[in-house]
């Protein structure tokens, strides 16, 4: 009993040592949907707000544009040339698009919780249409890192049990 209990904490021991020592992987670069075009966003959610920035190529304006006039309609919209603005004014909401880019602001404390879930539900879906990407791209990358640690977990239950023996 006392060998599988030392077994267990060597275990253990072992993994978490090796977790410590990993070093983090650089974060990616943003995707590109051709070799000349390329594209970041930033999403930020804290207690208080809500906030995108984007840079993408001109070319995924007007898909932005129709995605983001079906999602929040034409009331509170001013276009000028080819900036759309929506914002009602009371420092709780605004969205501006360029023909390059995206600002979107929303405080939590002064919009209502549904119009928030909205906001949040087209920010996941902006993140897509601006990178060119998928959801199933994010899950196929999320089953490669799952794959990778479980190859990790195994070799260092190999070194552990090597270092038994």
């Amino acid at each position: 009993m006392q060998t599988l209990v030392k077994m267990v904490l060597a275990l253990v021991f072992s993994i978490s040592v090796n977790a410590q020592t990993t070093t983090p992987e650089p974060p990616k670069p943003p995707q590109t949907y051709s070799s000349s075009h390329s594209s970041s966003i930033s999403v930020s959610k804290t207690d208080d707000d809500y906030r995108i920035k984007a840079r993408f190529h001109k070319s995924r304006f007007e898909i932005v544009k129709s995605y983001l006039i079906d999602n929040l309609g034409k009331q509170d919209l001013t276009i000028k040339g080819n900036s759309y603005l929506w914002s009602n004014g009371a420092n709780d909401f605004e969205c501006k698009l360029t023909r390059t880019s995206l600002r979107l602001h929303m405080d939590y404390e002064l919009t209502n919780e549904t119009f928030a879930e909205l906001v949040e539900d087209i920010g996941k879906d902006l993140k897509y249409l601006i990178s060119g990407g998928s959801p199933e791209d994010d899950i196929k990358r999320a089953e490669a890192e799952i794959a990778k640690a479980k190859q990790e977990l195994e070799e260092a239950k190999k070194r552990l049990e090597q270092k038994r023996n």
